[in-house]
């Protein structure tokens, strides 16, 4: 690990909620939560490589810098009002929406933390069978 001094730490936080397998409610999940950041189906090319999967993507819009208790409010915000549609095209898709969260940092001695909201907002999720997807930790 590179040597760095304390002003120089970098935490980034980046959170992105994923619809597995459940291409053909794509255009629903648009239409109710908006513009994706990513979204392919089965089969689809990029390039040279033929998509052997099917995902949507919603990423959170709020910048690397806020932690991970503000992306997680976000997608409270943002999901709260639409988890009976949730929980109903998950039921019908037979598919998995996760919330996958991503951490990094040049500190060796870096980490983070959840408020006790956030494990709260992660709970109602779980509810309805979203599920933390994983975290990726990355240090450099």
């Amino acid at each position: 690990m590179a040597n760095h001094k304390e002003n120089d730490y970098v935490f980034r936080f980046k959170a992105s909620m994923r619809f597995n397998a459940m291409a053909e409610f794509h255009d629903r999940i648009i239409a109710q939560l908006g513009k994706p950041y990513h979204c392919h189906k089965k089969g689809d090319k990029m390039g040279s490589k033929i998509w052997d999967n099917d995902i949507l993507i919603i990423r959170s819009p709020l910048s690397i810098e806020h932690s991970f208790d503000e992306h997680i409010e976000w997608f409270s915000n943002k999901l709260m009002p639409h988890m009976s549609f949730l929980s109903e095209i998950k039921e019908q898709s037979g598919g998995d929406i996760d919330l996958f969260l991503s951490y990094s940092t040049n500190c060796d001695t870096g980490g983070f933390a959840l408020s006790a909201n956030s494990l709260k907002i992660l709970n109602e999720f779980a509810s309805i069978g979203i599920l933390p997807g994983g975290f990726s930790v990355m240090f450099y």
